[in-house]
């Protein structure tokens, strides 16, 4: 029974693992897309590189909300600034002088740049469920941008 009891508690672990990789691989995958990195790029700097803000925007939303219809189980998608600035899809009502950058999913991200961090579960402000967060540090030159 103990014997068992172990393979069984050994295959669940590894469905939770292979489950929240195709989260991780995908923030890494957004973590490098160009797209975001001229959105932060944008947001950071103001240099539109060529481009419209709404062209920049749109992309990032596309992107968004492409990745809400793949992946069922994300309740949400959203990149944060240094300065502040967040983007979330879907689109959420956060209360006044939300910052993004005060919460544990940002700062985990900005200390452990090269990583996929997951949060510990806590009450989400815009939908008030518990929920986790695994986010991914965006980086210029080896320079925090934003956080996915």
């Amino acid at each position: 029974m103990i014997r068992q009891s172990t393979t069984v508690a050994g295959e669940m672990g590894d469905s939770v693992e292979l489950f929240l990789g195709q989260f991780e691989k995908s923030l890494i995958q957004y973590s490098k897309s160009k797209g975001l990195l001229e959105y932060e790029a944008f947001k950071m700097t103001g240099n539109k590189n060529g481009k419209s803000e709404e062209e920049l925007t749109q992309g990032v939303q596309e992107d968004f909300d492409n990745y809400i219809d793949l992946y069922d189980e994300a309740t949400s998608i959203y990149i944060a600034s240094p300065n502040k600035n967040l983007f979330i899809v879907p689109e959420a009502e956060l209360p006044e002088g939300f910052d993004p950058t005060g919460r544990d999913w940002f700062k985990a991200a900005a200390a452990s740049q090269n990583d996929v961090n997951w949060s510990d579960p806590y009450v989400d402000t815009a939908t008030n469920q518990d929920i986790i967060t695994a986010s991914k540090a965006i980086l210029v030159d080896n320079k925090l941008v934003g956080v996915i």
